[in-house]
């Protein structure tokens, strides 16, 4: 069971200098305009759980440049050229947090070394005049976790598997709901091999009492999701079994997010722009819905949002239980905590615009 999330910092990391999220809770809501951090906080918590993992790296980026590029093939160097752009000087990325009372610092550093290339010189039978030999730049991360060091050189490609070797808790990002249709075969199969197939249909069975199972089926050499519903017709039991894709927008996107949950059980969900896909009428039905799954699984949520419907949604939701909530208003750099009680005060008592 993971333990207590309580505070992070972060420190050069993107656009971000200098911020802090302390006050944590089991829901945490960043809000603010576009622009103002939100995604690269979501990132920042990423990293932090797993620094020594090249291929988190990779996930990190290519989510952050989704629509850009048309595959994964990236090489480290354009990794890390994103993670330190060169027009931020090379100064290094600090983060650290505190769970369940204990601190972890984590450092990347970039290093770079200019190196005479000696074979081209020696090619060159000493042509080059001197001052002007060859040289070659070569370029290298240093990360750390307290004590602990990697090096990373920048050369070659990035693993596309998990690799991770330092896991201090697991999280899953879903960059805004209304990407349902994304939802993999392999996403369900891990629910299945962690044997975590009936929790999964007891969350469906909450939108529609017929649903009996899910199983993942190969259909001419293609592997799809399947639901399978105990329907009465004619006095009688028939069970039928019909691709996920046969359902309608709602059904396929609790699967979306009920899988992702259950495989970070115990863990972090990163959800961005929280209320993208989701009608304005059912914002509060399903922040109670996400808001319970994750009590019963222990799930700690990060989401952002920009939008007030969402944030009053958000505290409908919770609202016997805004202790379970904290606000981060997200303005200059800086990050100004607001309790579940004072929010919901500020928006039921006073209508207060919170978005900063």
């Amino acid at each position: 069971m993971m333990n207590k999330l309580q505070k992070i910092e972060i420190n050069r990391y993107r656009g971000i200098k200098n911020m802090t999220l302390d006050n944590l809770s089991r829901v945490n809501v960043l809000i603010g305009e576009n622009n103002s951090g939100k995604t690269s906080i979501l990132e920042a918590i990423q990293l932090l759980s797993d620094p020594f993992s090249e291929s988190l790296l990779l996930d990190i980026v290519f989510r952050r440049l989704r629509g850009t590029i048309v595959n994964y093939d990236f090489k480290k160097e354009e990794v890390y050229n994103w993670i330190f752009p060169h027009d931020k000087g090379q100064q290094p990325i600090v983060l650290s947090l505190l769970l369940d009372d204990v601190q972890t610092f984590v450092r990347l550093e970039l290093f770079e070394q200019e190196f005479v290339d000696v074979d081209r010189f020696m090619k060159s039978k000493g042509s080059f005049v001197s001052g002007e030999a060859p040289t070659y730049i070569e370029r290298e991360v240093h990360v750390k976790i307290n004590e602990k060091e990697k090096i990373m050189k920048l050369s070659g490609k990035l693993p596309k598997q998990n690799n991770s070797e330092n896991l201090l808790y697991e999280v899953t990002h879903i960059i805004d709901v209304s990407n349902f249709r994304f939802i993999t075969v392999e996403q369900v199969d891990a629910v299945i091999f962690d044997q975590k197939k009936d929790k999964l249909i007891e969350i469906l069975k909450q939108f529609d009492r017929e649903i009996i199972g899910i199983e993942t089926i190969s259909v001419f050499k293609n592997n799809q999701i399947y639901i399978q519903k105990k329907i009465k017709k004619d006095n009688r039991e028939v069970l039928y079994l019909m691709p996920l894709s046969s359902f309608g927008d709602g059904l396929q996107k609790i699967v979306y997010i009920a899988s992702k949950l259950l495989n970070v059980q115990d863990g972090v969900l990163l959800l961005d722009e929280a209320e993208v896909g989701i009608h304005t009428k059912m914002i509060p039905t399903f922040f109670e819905w996400l808001s319970k799954l994750a009590e019963d699984h222990n799930v700690t949520i990060f989401m952002t949002t920009h939008s007030l419907e969402a944030v009053d949604g958000i505290l409908a939701a919770n609202k016997e239980s805004l202790k379970s909530l904290s606000f981060y208003r997200l303005e200059k750099n800086k990050a100004k905590w607001l309790s579940g009680q004072r929010m919901y005060e500020m928006r039921y008592n006073f209508a207060m615009e919170v978005r900063g």
